[in-house]
């Protein structure tokens, strides 16, 4: 019997090659799911309510989705590659394969984290920008604009703690000048997008039937921390996934390496033998 007997890396136990091949396959296609979901998560993020990102103070919610949708197509670029060194059954591709998901988890714990730690932070960030953008910028800067008046109509809400808020704006001051209030006969209490009914002129009157009295600061915190939380627990729950395939695609590396370092012993050997 041969020394140097070749290993029965076709057998049927738990690191057969076999074996190994097919749920490497398997966990390819979750990868290729998995990347699919995360580019789908960014997209969503982005145009769907995309003009709230104005009332934001730092451009971490864009940096997240966008890092979300990048990391998506990365993980389907190391999922293809990773089909292609299974099939061809060598161990350095198969090597080169487990590092690059070893890296594609590192970029999703980023991801995780990054989410995670920003959604404990934002409703901080939008306490002040939020009171900022209502009292400064409403009437003039046109994205915050548009980006307010979306929110106070999808929110049923008025200012950013209450309607009052609106009394110390730029925008209060403007419309109640007092030739404003002199030719109209009557001063504006809150913008026509604050009533329960929206029409022209609705906003003089600040009685709770027409008006809503709170604030919009819960609705969007609740909203923009709903989105974040969306994008980290997909990090997290990809990652987990990827971590078990990089187990198995580290024992498929062994298993070939242990395969080809004999039969590379034994062509030298008969190269020698041949020589001499």
């Amino acid at each position: 019997m041969s020394r140097n007997r070749r290993p029965d890396i076709d057998d049927d136990s738990c690191c057969g090659l076999r074996l190994l091949k097919i749920i490497i396959y398997f966990f390819n296609f979750l990868f290729y799911i998995s990347g699919m979901a995360l580019i789908g998560i960014g997209v969503w993020t982005i145009f769907y309510r995309w003009e709230y990102v104005a009332l934001l103070a730092s451009s971490n919610y864009k940096v997240i989705a966008y890092l979300a949708i990048c990391i998506g197509f990365v993980v389907i670029v190391v999922a293809t590659f990773g089909c292609i060194c299974v099939a061809k059954s060598r161990a350095m591709l198969v090597l080169a394969y487990t590092l690059l998901l070893l890296f594609v988890l590192i970029l999703e714990s980023v991801l995780c984290v990054f989410s995670f730690s920003y959604c404990e932070q934002i409703g901080t960030e939008l306490n002040s920008s939020l009171m900022t953008n209502l009292i400064r910028d409403h009437s003039v800067d046109i994205r915050i604009s548009k980006a307010l008046e979306t929110l106070h109509k999808e929110g049923k809400c008025c200012g950013a703690l209450t309607f009052e808020d609106w009394r110390n704006s730029v925008w209060w001051q403007n419309m109640n000048t007092a030739a404003l209030s002199e030719s109209r006969g009557f001063d504006v209490a809150v913008p026509d997008f604050c009533c329960r009914t929206p029409t022209n002129e609705c906003g003089r009157r600040d009685h709770p039937s027409n008006i809503y009295y709170d604030g919009c600061l819960r609705y969007l915190t609740s909203h923009m921390k709903e989105h974040l939380a969306i994008i980290s627990g997909s990090a997290f729950a990809i990652g987990i996934i990827q971590l078990i395939g990089t187990s198995f695609a580290t024992c498929l590396f062994v298993k070939l390496r242990d395969f080809s370092e004999p039969r590379l012993r034994n062509m030298r050997s008969s190269r020698y033998h041949s020589y001499n």
